[in-house]
């Protein structure tokens, strides 16, 4: 299936602020925070009148009308816009030629607007954003083309407020709390182009060196609790990824992270070890994936360790089997009590 949009080339969104529209999946920041998607009220409220903030941008030599589109998502690396389980297209806006503009510190030329949301559930979601020229093709309904289409992007962060004291309820692992993890669940899709069966690689992995970039994304969210104090600095616990048994899920053999006092790091005891900033907990798992499915998976996280305030910041990506991106989320698991 080919994308309608190919032979576009004046609309774009942007994966990292000033990128032009080259989306850069190899960047150390993450690729899934576009600065041109944000929430008006975070986190938002079951019933509450909201508004996503959407920008899209011209290259210079363009003069149109754009269309713009807001979904969201239950919180995952990939969707599937056919699925409104998976995500949902909540609203469409033009943005008209006349207000696009040089503005400093932007590429191209920079357009807004607001599109009217009420949340059918509490809890922070994921957003996807399409622009595109108001008088031309209409994009795909079957595929969002990410990440290699220009006229879409991403903004997936989900903070997650846990207890020491307690596991969340979970559909696809163990009954809670028996396993000492905290599980929440993350959705993903078959996003293979054509449809097929494909195989996937899920990779989750602690996030221990923020960047400045990460953090400035992920504080006005997580200072909306008033429990949050800061990130954590050390390895949290356990780490596990949980994928439905119909998805004939296969776990790689994983050593340390390569560092080459590792052989020396993994013969010490647990507490010695979790001392270790570049060890990060990590997951992954391998799965097959039927034609256009999309269904959740359970991230599981042991806590036991984490003060009440901090928060761990988790990486969940979607790989295909040659190693190509497909889709990331950023899961913050903050201790509240």
């Amino acid at each position: 299936m080919s994308n309608p949009l190919d032979n576009e080339h004046g609309v774009y969104v942007e994966f990292h602020a000033g990128d032009g529209g080259v989306h850069d999946v190899n960047s150390p920041d993450p690729w899934y925070y576009s600065p041109d998607i944000d929430v008006q009220k975070t986190p938002p409220v079951q019933g509450e009148p909201n508004k996503v903030k959407v920008r899209a941008h011209l290259h210079p030599q363009y003069s149109m009308d754009v269309s713009v589109e807001a979904w969201i998502g239950i919180p995952g690396p990939t969707f599937d816009p056919q699925d409104p389980a998976s995500i949902k297209r909540i609203g469409k806006a033009v943005i008209p030629a006349a207000a696009f503009a040089q503005v400093p510190g932007a590429s191209g030329l920079l357009g807004a607007t607001e599109i009217d949301w009420t949340p059918e559930s509490d809890g922070h979601k994921c957003l996807v954003v399409r622009a595109y020229p108001k008088s031309g093709v209409d994009p795909s309904d079957k595929s969002f083309f990410l990440p290699d289409d220009p006229h879409a992007a991403q903004h997936n962060i989900f903070i997650v407020p846990a207890t020491k004291l307690q596991t969340a309820p979970d559909d696809n692992a163990l009954p809670a709390g028996r396993d000492g993890l905290w599980h929440t669940p993350v959705g993903a899709a078959n996003v293979a182009e054509p449809p097929a069966e494909a195989g996937a690689t899920f990779l989750v992995q602690q996030d221990l060196g923020l960047s400045a970039a990460v953090r400035g994304a992920l504080l006005p969210y997580l200072q909306a609790y008033p429990s949050f104090q800061t990130f954590a600095k050390r390895p949290g616990g356990r780490v596990e990824l949980a994928v439905p048994a119909a998805l004939q899920p296969t776990v790689p053999a994983q050593r340390g992270c390569g560092y080459w006092l590792c052989w020396i790091c993994e013969r010490l005891p647990a507490p010695v070890r979790a001392a270790c900033r570049r060890c990060a907990p990590s997951a992954r798992v391998d799965a097959t994936l039927p034609p256009t499915w999309s269904g959740k998976l359970s991230l599981g996280v042991d806590l036991s360790t984490t003060q009440v305030g901090e928060a761990q910041v988790y990486n969940v990506r979607q790989y295909d089997r040659s190693g190509a991106a497909q889709g990331g989320l950023t899961v913050v698991f903050l201790v509240v009590s």
